[in-house]
């Protein structure tokens, strides 16, 4: 979808798609859900521009809308394994492939392999949990966890972009897990939970302060 005019508007198989250029800021008025796809060769590395609800009436997004790096975007859909390709929108995600939790399935989904991610986003619409199953591994470019819980149990994450848990978002850990983000952010309202071994037994478990700040944090056996 290419637009050249200044301003103008022109009918999407979702709904209507008002185009806005005032000085350097585009502004787009979308009535339903719309996806996104610049194909700038300019912009090599961000080509999926991303997936938001909008209101035409209203320009502010009730649910925000991100910049997906380079790759396909797929959405969850159902519920269960990560492995199975019918709870995605279109297949399970490939490397570098842009993943989106939001309110069309807020069931729980387990990662039941390695994972490498360009973008992932859990939507403040998703009450879910994300869980990865213990000795997987997890390579994000970004993570934000605005809804839902984000379990690593125990595996392997790597952040190479931002980390940013938002107020209805919850990142658990044990604590013992090899885990590194290039930068994080911490929102207001946020919760770190750390379930140490997570066995429920009473014991001496030694936990890995990752952030030097916490908004909620909340320590559990």
């Amino acid at each position: 979808m290419l637009a050249e005019a200044d301003s103008g508007e022109m009918r999407t198989n979702t709904g209507l798609l008002e185009v806005r250029v005032e000085g350097s800021n585009l502004t787009l008025l979308v009535d339903g859900v719309i996806r996104l796809t610049a194909t700038d060769p300019a912009i090599t590395g961000h080509r999926r521009a991303g997936v938001g609800k909008f209101t035409h009436h209203d320009p502010t997004p009730r649910q925000q809308l991100h910049n997906f790096e380079a790759g396909d975007l797929r959405k969850w859909t159902g519920s269960g394994n990560w492995s199975n390709a019918s709870n995605w929108s279109s297949g399970v995600p490939s490397n570098g492939d842009s993943v989106l939790f939001d309110d069309i399935s807020t069931a729980n989904a387990a990662i039941d392999q390695n994972i490498t991610a360009g973008t992932f986003e859990m939507q403040p619409g998703y009450t879910g949990t994300v869980q990865a199953a213990p000795g997987t591994s997890a390579s994000i470019e970004n993570l934000y966890i605005d809804g839902g819980t984000f379990d690593l149990n125990g595996a392997t994450l790597t952040v190479t972009g931002e980390l940013r848990v938002g107020p209805a978002g919850t990142l658990k850990l044990r604590g013992n897990e090899t885990f590194n983000a290039a930068s994080s952010n911490l929102q207001t309202g946020s919760t770190v939970t750390f379930v140490g071994d997570g066995d429920g037994t009473a014991d001496t478990f030694t936990i890995t302060d990752y952030f030097t700040a916490y908004e909620t944090l909340v320590i559990n056996a």
